[in-house]
């Protein structure tokens, strides 16, 4: 990968992310969707929460979940941003435009918790990275420019 990943799965992140992260200039912490004691020192320790929705109403309701213990989190660290994503999305089906929707309406007070543009289609070339490929390694062009174009979103957050 381009990229190193270390397994930290504790309670502490929040106290051990600088030294996870050294002298790299990003950290990326991926959490169990589920609101554990582990997610919640991630999200503490959290300059952006990016929250993937795939196309169930499961991961819908999975997504206020969240956004309710965020705003918890949020109580203490204000200036943490948060972001939705479409993930999984089924190609050619409305699905996009009808979830927009619904998390547009999601009872939230968390206001900038607005949905990135970048929308992630499901595609078999995923699948593939569970075999030790990265996206980028794969002969899906799409997949690529989706990632790509998503990196780029989230890059530009910063800025």
């Amino acid at each position: 990968m381009p990229f190193s990943v270390v397994a930290a799965a504790r309670k502490t992140l929040h106290r051990d992310a600088d030294d996870l992260q050294g002298d790299r200039t990003h950290l990326i912490i991926d959490t169990p969707a589920k609101t554990a004691a582990i997610t919640i020192s991630a999200m503490s320790a959290a300059d952006l929460i990016l929250i993937p929705v795939s196309t169930s109403a499961y991961d819908l309701w999975g997504c206020e979940q969240t956004l309710q213990k965020i705003d918890e989190v949020k109580a203490l660290y204000p200036e943490i941003v948060v972001k939705l994503m479409i993930s999984r999305a089924k190609v050619g089906t409305a699905i996009v435009k009808e979830l927009t929707e619904a998390l547009s309406n999601l009872d939230t007070d968390l206001p900038n918790a607005d949905l990135l543009k970048t929308v992630i289609y499901n595609r078999v070339s995923v699948a593939h990275t569970a075999n030790g490929l990265t996206i980028y390694e794969t002969a899906d062009e799409k997949a690529k420019a989706e990632y790509s174009a998503l990196a780029r979103e989230i890059l530009n957050l910063s800025k």
